[in-house]
């Protein structure tokens, strides 16, 4: 079983988040890759099924976990990246799934896990 998806106080997945802010400052914009394997070879899916290869981010929001007001179940946060094209792409911080990112311009180019 893999450890949940660490986030701050803020609800941010912190380690994607920064490299994210990163890329951002130097670049004014940032263009996204996610993969389903740590090599890279096979890129996620956004909604529509398109593949997320040299995707503009439009922008990001996270939804912290919360109960449901009426069954009063944990529901687990999520990270959600919008591509300009207003397609997206979500992570759960309880999916025990991995997923992969790499920031299109960044030097050196490295693939990390989303975290």
């Amino acid at each position: 079983m893999s450890k949940p998806k660490a986030y701050n106080q803020y609800g941010q997945f912190d380690s994607f988040m920064a490299d994210f802010n990163q890329a951002r400052l130097l670049a004014g914009h940032v263009y996204l890759n996610n993969y389903l394997d740590a090599s890279g070879t096979i890129y996620d899916t956004d909604n529509n099924g398109n593949a997320i290869n040299d995707r503009w981010v439009y922008y990001i929001t996270y939804t912290l976990p919360y109960n449901d007001p009426v069954s009063q179940s944990p529901m687990p946060g999520f990270l959600t990246v919008v591509f300009n094209d207003h397609s997206y792409i979500r992570s759960y911080t309880n999916d025990e799934s991995s997923h992969w990112y790499s920031i299109v311009g960044t030097t050196p180019f490295v693939i990390k896990q989303l975290t």
